[in-house]
C-alpha cells in the first residue's frame, strides 16, 4: 500500500484560507466636499508614506463636489486632522457605507 504524503492530503482537501473576522481591518467611512486630488495629497503631506499604509484612504465614491473616504478606523482623527488643516470641509463619519450615503451624501 502507497503512503500519502502531506502534499498529496493537501491537494485532495483544496483547504481554503481565510482570515478571520477578528483580523479583518475595520474601516469608517467620511463624506467630504471638496476636490479628490486636494484631498490625497493632503492625506499624503499629514500621514506620510508609512501613515498611508497604516490608514490605508481611499476615496470609493465621487459624485460632484462630494465624495466617500474609506479608511481604517484607529486613523479617524488623523485622517480629520489632514482635511481640516487642507481646507476640506468633512460631513460625517459613518461605520457602514450605506449608512454614510443616507446621512451625508
Amino acid at each position: 500500500m502507497r503512503k500519502r504524503n502531506l502534499q498529496d492530503e493537501i491537494k485532495m482537501k483544496k483547504i481554503k484560507l481565510k482570515l478571520l473576522p477578528s483580523l479583518k481591518e475595520k474601516k469608517h467611512y467620511l463624506v467630504f466636499k471638496g476636490d479628490r486630488k486636494i484631498v490625497e495629497t493632503a492625506l499624503f503631506d499629514f500621514l506620510g508614506i508609512l501613515g498611508m499604509a497604516k490608514a490605508n484612504p481611499q476615496v470609493i465614491i465621487m459624485r460632484e463636489n462630494i465624495g466617500i473616504l474609506s479608511f481604517n478606523r484607529q486613523y479617524a482623527d488623523e485622517i480629520k486632522t489632514a482635511l481640516v488643516l487642507s481646507g476640506v470641509h468633512t460631513l460625517g463619519v459613518s461605520g457602514t457605507i450605506n449608512k454614510a450615503k443616507q446621512k451625508f451624501f
